[in-house]
């Protein structure tokens, strides 16, 4: 930047300085654009930083978000976390190598182990597109719809599920110009959200049956067993009563 700067009716001013500003892309391009600000464009070093693509760095975000904002609210199990997915799939864009679905781009970028794909892989997938992440929705976007959820549903506690209700409901009415031209794209995000919801609960579900029964996890069906409670009749006396339960667990 130069060093001596003439203000007005003072002297030449010495100046050893950098000026740092953020400001979204399309604010951006407008700047530019405009032609009285062409002397500033060999005098500016434009740095672009995406959105997050990192889904537990993004929890992380909301976390802290809602701790800053001290809401008399509990978040309950994946329910930050869901919303987190949403957004990074919001942002990431479909490869062009083909088989690579949003979803297992989500869990590689998120250094999830996903069979069939290594660590190269991971990488050649975050250079094929310099600008993945420019685009999608905010955290503000999220923070909106999570506090939507407290306002008008009354709740003292978030569920993913709420939160999934909240976000269909914002794109299906296009509230705002983004949204509505991403709808469909944004829809079927929502909708694989809910089934990595979906899994996510069936296999805690058999996590906690299986050590309570003291079952081996690789055993897919359990057969119908016979447990005992005892029953009193009375005060000296106590009988066991058999109950059937049958329990139905996918493969491991």
């Amino acid at each position: 930047m130069e060093q001596n700067i003439k203000a007005g009716r003072f002297a030449l001013l010495y100046e050893d300085e950098v000026i740092i500003a953020h400001t979204n892309e399309t604010e951006f391009n407008n700047f530019v654009a405009q032609k009285r600000n062409e002397a500033l464009h060999d005098r500016m070093i434009v740095i672009k930083i995406s959105y997050n693509l990192i889904v537990d760095e993004e929890t992380r975000i909301y976390e802290a978000m809602i701790r800053s904002a001290i809401l008399d609210c509990h978040s309950a199990p994946h329910a930050l976390e869901v919303a987190a997915q949403f957004a990074v799939l919001s942002r990431l864009k479909e490869s062009k190598k083909g088989n690579v679905p949003l979803v297992t781009k989500m869990k590689l970028y998120n250094s999830q182990h996903v069979q069939g794909f290594t660590a190269e892989d991971t990488k050649e997938l975050q250079r094929e597109f310099s600008d993945e992440g420019m685009t999608g929705l905010s955290p503000r976007h999220i923070m909106d719809t999570i506090s939507n959820v407290i306002v008008k549903r009354g709740v003292r506690c978030i569920s993913p599920i709420q939160v999934l209700i909240e976000e269909k409901e914002v794109v299906e009415k296009g509230r705002h110009i983004d949204i509505e031209q991403n709808a469909e794209k944004l829809l079927a995000n929502i909708a694989d959200v809910r089934n990595i919801y979906d899994d996510t609960v069936k296999k805690e579900l058999q996590k906690a049956f299986v050590p309570l029964l003291r079952i081996p996890p690789s055993i897919s069906s359990i057969p119908i067993s016979t447990i005992y409670r005892p029953v009193s009749r009375g005060p000296r006396s106590r009988t066991r009563l058999p109950v059937s339960v049958s329990i139905q667990m996918g493969k491991s």
